[in-house]
C-alpha cells in the first residue's frame, strides 16, 4: 500500500432539499420514522448531499458536488431546493481554493441530486462549475446511464450527461482501484449499478463516505432499503460491504444526505450495526483532518 498524500480532508455544504420520506424509507412505516424526520405538508422530509474534499500532491479531489441550483423554478419548488448564492464559492474560499482549482470529481453515481452541482447556469445554457476537472465514474453505471429502467428514468437528467460527455473530461472506470494515494474506491451495486463508495486514509486515520448506501444513520439497520433502490437485496449485500470496509480500519463513515449528523464511527448493536461518537451536521466547513 503506498503512503497517502492526502493531506487535508474537508466536508462541504451543499443545498439542502426534500425528497418523499416513504420513498426514503421504502416499507418501513411511516410511524417509526416520521419523529426523527419529520415530513412537510407534501410529506417531505429535509436532507443535504455532503460534499467530499480531498487535497494533497497538487490535487483536490471532489466527491458528488450535490443537487446544485441550475434549475427551473418547477424543480426548485417539487425538491424544496433551497438557493445557496455563491454560498459553495465562499466554503471554497475559506480553504484558500477556488472552483477552479479543483482538479477531479469523483462521482459516486450520476442521479441528479449528486451530479447536478457539477454545473451553473439555467437549463438549457448549463456551464461547468469545475473547469479544470476530471470526472471519475464507473463505466457500468455511466452506461446504465444512458438508457435507465422505467423505475430510475427520472433519476437521471440527459442534459447533464450530454454535458460531461462533450467535455472530454470524462474518465470511466472499471472496477475498485486507487485515484490518488490514500484515496480508493471500491463498488456497491443496489441503489444503482455500480455505485462507487470512497475510502480515504491518511494520518493513521479512515474515512469512508457513505453515499447512497449510508445516506441517513437510520440506514445502517440492513433491512430498511429505501424505494428508490432498484436491487434491494443487493443494496443489503452494498451495507455489509460498506460496513466491512469501517471496521477494517476503524474508519468514520460519512453519510451522504443526514441533515442531523455527519457521520460516526460503526458498532454492532444488539439489533443492526448502529453509530457511536457519531457528529452533528455543521452549516459551514467541516475540516476532518489538516495533516
Amino acid at each position: 500500500m503506498r503512503a497517502s498524500s492526502i493531506e487535508r480532508v474537508a466536508v462541504l455544504p451543499s443545498p439542502p432539499f426534500r425528497l418523499d420520506g416513504g420513498a426514503i424509507f421504502g416499507v418501513v412505516p411511516r410511524v417509526l420514522w416520521a419523529s426523527d424526520f419529520p415530513p412537510d405538508a407534501d410529506n417531505r422530509i429535509a436532507l443535504t448531499t455532503r460534499v467530499l474534499l480531498a487535497s494533497g500532491a497538487g490535487r483536490h479531489l471532489l466527491v458528488d458536488p450535490g443537487i446544485g441550483t441550475a434549475w427551473d423554478d418547477t424543480f426548485m419548488a417539487r425538491y424544496g431546493i433551497e438557493p445557496e448564492g455563491t454560498a459553495f464559492e465562499g466554503s471554497l474560499a475559506q480553504l484558500g481554493l477556488k472552483p477552479e482549482s479543483i482538479t477531479d470529481v469523483v462521482l459516486t453515481h450520476l442521479h441528479f441530486d449528486h451530479l447536478a452541482g457539477c454545473f451553473r447556469g439555467q437549463p438549457g445554457a448549463l456551464e461547468p462549475v469545475f473547469p479544470n476537472a476530471r470526472y471519475h465514474v464507473q463505466r457500468r453505471q455511466w452506461e446504465w446511464a444512458q438508457k435507465p429502467s422505467p423505475k430510475d428514468r427520472a433519476s437521471y437528467t440527459p442534459e447533464h450527461l450530454d454535458l460531461l460527455r462533450a467535455s472530454g473530461c470524462l474518465e470511466l472506470l472499471d472496477g475498485p482501484g486507487e485515484l490518488a494515494p490514500g484515496f480508493e474506491v471500491f463498488l456497491c451495486d443496489g441503489h444503482t449499478h455500480a455505485q462507487q463508495l470512497c475510502k480515504l486514509r491518511a494520518g493513521g486515520r479512515s474515512w469512508v463516505y457513505g453515499a447512497d448506501v449510508f445516506p441517513i444513520a437510520e440506514l445502517l439497520r440492513l433491512s430498511w432499503i429505501m424505494a428508490y433502490d432498484i436491487e434491494p437485496l443487493a443494496t443489503v449485500e452494498a451495507k455489509l460491504r460498506c460496513l466491512e470496509a469501517c471496521r477494517q480500519d476503524d474508519a468514520f463513515l460519512i453519510l451522504g444526505h443526514d441533515t442531523r449528523f455527519l457521520g460516526g464511527h460503526v458498532r454492532q448493536g444488539k439489533r443492526h450495526a448502529e453509530l457511536v461518537e457519531s457528529v452533528p451536521a455543521n452549516a459551514g466547513v467541516e475540516v476532518l483532518y489538516a495533516g
